[in-house]
């Protein structure tokens, strides 16, 4: 536990040391600039003090928040990964509160509302009206008044967040009520993720510059937060306590409950606005880079942003209901449950695999992979694979670099060995993806083209070195090229050689009681060019494949004599005078 309590120097570092009497270790001092709309993160209130004295518009959170590095993931609009300075705390993730505050505009040219009290005077009169603030400033064109606890307010559960968030929100209603009297307006500043001016900061927002100045304190007047419930409203604005009708419960795949008279948590939908004006654009229809402005695509934008501030599936719902209702109260997905859980799940997946494409591209920047200690090559190579293979939506158990020359590459599956050849087909997007398609039947997950070049180099990271061996002599080359040959183009079985004729697939013809495999010569020579880039003429062609025991025959098929090379089959599958180690080096 950090004290944060020595001899201030300033009101920046009084106010933050009153605040905050002390930062748990698990927790930090947000201060937020809105020139750079930076974050920075500090353990202590003096250290924060410092850094924000003097400065042009900088903000401290009204909460301490957790580690930055202990936050949920969050997006630029281009879809990167934000880094820890770009990075703001929301409601659900605060870590406590130092007491209550709310936020008082008075008429001035730089507010757009004409309903705020004439006077500085007036809004402190009206900050007084109903317990005496710990502390007031003035911010230049308002007031902070602040309600400090004679303990940190610290957030054990989910549960005990949203009991600080609901009184603080009561709180404020409260003095919206008595406001209403004199036809005033209240900023809605309660959400636990808001942030508030610092003494000694500058308020640059107009053109003559205002210092953020305390203008009244008494740091002896503490309360607890029971103290405050005998203020709160009764009746409509305590919504959070008011009873619902218990609605009719229909279950989905989802677990689902269609809620038309809910509407999204109030707290977390105002701070989920605030994050990002976007979302509000969202909601309201007014999007003009959204690629899908349908309807349907407007609900997966809203089920997207709330799922990655760490909504639950039935929050998102109730969101996605409310914004249905309100583009068209008649519209019948709004009882769906099956199109909502549809589009809570790909909303979720969407962000699964952001979060995957992360951390693909932090491997490739940083070397680092999460979860995998610094030096362990083989566990970040597994873990981009896994990655990777959630990312393309391919069940890749392993990439394998054959180190031949030139090296040949092989993805392996759990159902499937996909041999790539060169290492154009593993690092060019489409030819990677006509590879994976024809053996498995899958289309891998299309990649953004401006981000393509790091998953590529992430598959080149990820890939498991085998010794050339046996692959480094002729023999050993035409005994990988004949397996990995017949496990791409799979060898039709005996009674099938009009179709393998047709398709110039290999196929089995058992001669004298052995099974052989016959491989027509064009479809082969073909393949060795298009997989490994392999460029010989039907002679050398032949002396490599009669070394390796093949011969050159005619076989019959519906009457007629087509020409075909044949090998035993054991034989391609084990190589005479080859251990099993060697063997598995190739393979």
């Amino acid at each position: 536990m950090k004290d944060s309590k020595s001899n201030p120097k300033n009101d920046a570092s009084l106010f933050l040391g009153e605040l905050f009497p002390e930062v748990p270790d698990k927790s930090k001092v947000l201060v937020w600039e809105l020139s750079s709309k930076t974050s920075r993160w500090f353990s202590s209130t003096d250290t924060a003090a410092t850094y924000a004295t003097g400065r042009n518009d900088v903000y401290v959170g009204c909460a301490l928040s957790p580690d930055p590095d202990k936050l949920p993931a969050q997006f630029s609009k281009d879809g990167k990964r934000k880094p820890r300075s770009a990075v703001r705390c929301f409601a659900d993730n605060t870590f406590a509160i130092g007491g209550f505050w709310i936020d008082i505009d008075y008429k001035h040219a730089v507010h757009k509302k004409k309903n705020l009290p004439s006077t500085v005077e007036a809004a402190i009169k009206l900050s007084k009206s109903l317990l005496q603030p710990t502390v007031i400033m003035h911010t230049g064109h308002g007031i902070q008044a602040w309600w400090l606890f004679k303990e940190l307010w610290v957030f054990d559960s989910d549960e005990e967040r949203s009991k600080a968030a609901n009184h603080n929100l009561l709180w404020r209603k409260a003095f919206e009520k008595i406001a209403k009297k004199n036809k005033w307006e209240v900023d809605a500043t309660h959400d636990l993720a808001r942030v508030f001016r610092i003494p000694d900061t500058i308020n640059a927002k107009c053109r003559k510059q205002v210092t953020v100045k305390i203008i009244e304190s008494d740091w002896k007047q503490r309360y607890n937060w029971s103290d405050f419930e005998s203020y709160f409203p009764v009746g409509d604005l305590q919504f959070e306590k008011k009873k619902a009708t218990p609605p009719t419960v229909t279950k989905g795949f989802l677990d689902l409950e269609v809620r038309p008279a809910r509407g999204p948590n109030p707290q977390k939908w105002y701070a989920l606005q605030s994050v990002d004006s976007r979302i509000k654009d969202t909601f309201e229809h007014k999007r003009k880079d959204l690629n899908d402005t349908s309807p349907s695509g407007y609900d997966m934008a809203l089920a997207c942003f709330a799922a990655q501030a760490g909504w639950s599936d039935q929050e998102i719902a109730d969101l996605l209901v409310a914004h249905r209702i309100k583009h068209n109260p008649t519209d019948p997905k709004i009882y769906r449950l099956d199109y909502l859980s549809r589009t809570i799940a790909r909303a979720k997946e969407n962000i699964e695999q952001e979060e995957a494409q992360c951390r693909i591209e932090d491997a490739v920047d940083f070397g680092i992979v999460e979860g995998i200690e610094p030096g362990d090559i083989e566990g970040m190579k597994r873990a981009l694979v896994k990655d990777l293979a959630f990312q393309l939506k391919v069940p890749m158990t392993r990439i394998v670099k054959y180190m031949t020359d030139p090296p040949q590459y092989r993805i392996e599956t759990s159902t499937h060995h996909v041999n790539l050849g060169t290492v154009e087909n593993l690092i060019e997007q489409r030819k990677f993806k006509n590879a994976i398609a024809s053996i498995t039947g899958r289309l891998i997950t299309p990649i953004d083209s401006k981000r393509w070049p790091k998953t590529a180099q992430a598959l080149l990271k990820a890939c498991f070195e085998m010794d050339a061996g046996m692959g480094a002599t002729d023999k050993g080359s035409v005994w990988l090229w004949l397996n990995q040959f017949c496990d791409e183009m799979k060898p039709l079985d005996n009674d099938e050689k009009k179709e393998a004729l047709a398709s110039f697939f290999p196929f089995f013809w058992e001669h004298r009681g052995t099974k052989m495999v016959c491989i027509f010569p064009r479809e082969f020579s073909s393949w060795l060019k298009r997989s490994h880039d392999e460029r010989m003429n039907s002679r050398k062609l032949g002396v490599l494949l009669r070394g390796f025991g093949g011969e050159h025959k005619p076989v019959k098929i519906d009457g007629k004599a087509h020409w075909v090379w044949v090998f035993e089959w054991a034989h391609v599958q084990t190589i005479d005078g080859v251990d099993d180690d060697e063997k598995s080096r190739v393979s």
